[in-house]
């Protein structure tokens, strides 16, 4: 028997239905998830807007902003998988994800963020490492997401690698679960996700990722993958 996936569902308003799935069966729905927001800005000043009232909704639900930068610069990727912003937020559960959603004053908030923001690119994670004080101190900040059958895998040899050249990992996860949403008597939609897993590390210099870059270990484990994407990353939070 074919085991189902997962889902939550919450009637967010009277017209809107929101869904969380796992990827795979699987995967748990209850514990802790970082949400990778991956987007471009329309109007940059009315996200930050958003961002600084979006806070006081967060903290109600126990959540909190684990990473927020800005692209500078592109190494690796195409235009189709490129975006401006990246932003890491952590939730206690997809629940408490939709408990933010329910709040009438992020509902209000939020109309600057969907006036704001395009190319929005959005999935749950499953944390594999994390060391958010790795943030502190001026350093070069690199952003790596891809597409593969087995990111969990993919990401854990990259860890080995990373820690072999003492490259900082202050995030890496993969994907478990996507959201959707429904309005009444249409069809779901569901948010975009470019991707399976992502890793964000810091180097001391950017001659620290060169290497990387040519390292044959990291070659190796890149055969595997469907897209790749590496970007330099300002930190703003």
């Amino acid at each position: 028997m074919i085991e189902k996936l997962k889902t939550i569902t919450r009637n967010i308003n009277d017209t809107i239905t929101c869904n969380i799935t796992s990827v795979i069966p699987e995967n748990d729905l209850t514990t802790t998830v970082y949400a990778i927001n991956w987007f471009d800005t329309k109007v940059t000043w009315m996200y930050h807007l958003y961002n600084i009232l979006a806070k006081k909704s967060l903290k109600k639900i126990e959540g909190k902003l684990f990473f927020k930068g800005k692209v500078i610069k592109t190494i690796e990727g195409t235009l189709d998988n490129t975006r401006e912003l990246l932003l890491i937020v952590e939730y206690p559960s997809p629940e408490k994800f939709l408990d933010l959603l329910s709040i009438k004053y992020f509902q209000l908030v939020s109309v600057l963020r969907i006036l704001a923001v395009s190319r929005f690119s959005f999935g749950f994670t499953s944390c594999v490492e994390k060391n958010q004080h790795l943030k502190n101190g001026k350093r070069y900040y690199y952003v790596h997401h891809f597409k593969t059958t087995d990111g969990q895998r993919y990401i854990i040899e990259m860890n080995t690698i990373l820690r072999e050249r003492k490259i900082g990992i202050i995030y890496s996860g993969v994907i478990s679960s996507l959201l959707s949403s429904q309005k009444k008597e249409e069809k779901s939609d569901h948010i975009a996700c470019l991707m399976d897993g992502i890793i964000l590390i810091k180097t001391k210099s950017h001659d620290d990722l060169v290497e990387l870059l040519e390292d044959t270990k990291f070659l190796s484990q890149k055969t595997q993958l469907d897209s790749s994407y590496i970007g330099q990353i300002e930190c703003i939070q």
